[in-house]
């Protein structure tokens, strides 16, 4: 700020000048990629344009804000997210204005089913559904020697038979499934 006193007058007058004359640019923001999965962790980064101040991030889930964030990194990352339709817009942001991009991705619900053998052998690798699909067990039959493949438990040291292969799986989580044998 400076100050001009006109003495002849008796007025005083202020005027503050801003070290930025003009808002910033638009930052450029992008997702690393358009498709998540619930147990994937999302990235989002963006560049931080001159004369920027602060970097403000508004994340929308299906329409809703989720989260409004100000930020000192050009950077986003979250452990997981809900699944849904996102819309992540980032500011770039000073006393006189702020530009915005935005960015958009997808989150769907996916889950894993893992087999354990209890010292069998030809185990089916774990499943990973897509999207939201209802998986089946695996039609691999694992083999033990001197035992007979009787079918899948949800419990470890279990001695019921909760799932047989290719069997829907209509409960869509983390799944652990142990081979049982007689």
């Amino acid at each position: 700020a400076y100050v001009d006193y006109d003495g002849l007058r008796g007025h005083l007058h202020l005027q503050y000048l801003t070290p930025y004359m003009d808002k910033p640019d638009a930052p450029s923001a992008e997702a690393d990629s358009d498709l998540y999965h619930t147990h994937t962790p999302v990235k989002l980064t963006w560049n931080t344009p001159e004369r920027t101040e602060q970097c403000r991030l508004r994340l929308y889930r299906d329409g809703n804000l989720e989260q409004d964030l100000f930020l000192d990194e050009e950077q986003f990352t979250s452990d997981t997210l809900p699944a849904g339709s996102y819309r992540a817009e980032v500011s770039a942001c000073n006393r006189t204005g702020a530009s915005a991009a935005a960015t958009e991705f997808t989150v769907v619900d996916t889950y894993t089913v893992t087999y354990h053998s209890h010292q069998g052998a030809d185990i089916p690798q774990p499943q990973r559904s897509q999207g939201g699909e209802i998986l089946r067990v695996s039609q691999q039959i694992p083999q033990c020697p001197g035992f007979v493949f009787m079918g899948w438990s949800d419990t470890e040291g279990g001695n019921i038979v909760t799932h047989t292969p290719g069997q829907a799986l209509t409960q869509p989580k983390d799944t652990d499934l142990y081979a049982l044998w007689r």
